[in-house]
């Protein structure tokens, strides 16, 4: 019962609801974790990053494990719901607000009330950085993807993030305030 006590107190302390029983990988993000939900059976995978206003929770018509199970490197954008006892693979990327209702396959990126898969993510560890928008998007239905863009290792590499996400510009088009963002070890 202490851990129950110990879970209220955070929940009144920091905004958020983590129920004791749900497992949290390594290396797991809750960048501003106000209203943050995980209930009792969910499983998130290591190196995901959740925004403020995710609920991982229930549809109130199961009983047991009826929570979402994350992959590695998923990342859930703020005021998403991920509804159930549904999987959502490795490397997916769910959109702000969106409601998701069934599983998401690994590298999906899934948008809307309900969410829908709208294209397959280029990153490989997607969770770790925030933020190219839908420059870092394949079109759904991409059949192959160009494999010495997908490596994130090649932004270090490159000279600077904008030319990486789009190396047909020159530098000199490039908006100066793009930039990276590097998760802290």
């Amino acid at each position: 019962y202490v851990s129950l006590w110990l879970q209220s107190q955070a929940s009144a302390a920091f905004g958020l609801d983590i129920h004791p029983g749900a497992e949290i990988g390594a290396g797991v993000i809750f960048d501003h974790g106000t209203g943050i939900v995980i209930g009792e059976t969910a499983k998130v995978g290591d190196g995901c990053t959740f925004l403020h206003g995710v609920t991982l929770g229930g549809t109130g018509n199961d009983s047991g494990d009826r929570h979402p199970k994350v992959g590695k490197h998923v990342l859930i954008g703020a005021g998403s719901s991920i509804l159930g006892n549904i999987q959502i693979g490795d490397g997916a990327k769910i959109g702000a607000g969106s409601v998701v209702l069934k599983p998401i396959p690994h590298g999906a990126t899934a948008v809307g009330a309900p969410a829908k898969i709208i294209g397959i993510a280029k990153e490989k560890d997607l969770g770790s950085s925030v933020g190219a928008g839908l420059n870092s998007v394949l079109p759904k239905g991409l059949s192959s993807l160009d494999t010495s863009r997908r490596d994130h290792g090649s932004v270090a590499k490159s000279q600077n993030f904008a030319e990486f996400i789009n190396p047909q510009k020159s530098p000199s088009t490039i908006n100066q305030h793009t930039h990276a963002v590097h998760r802290i070890s």
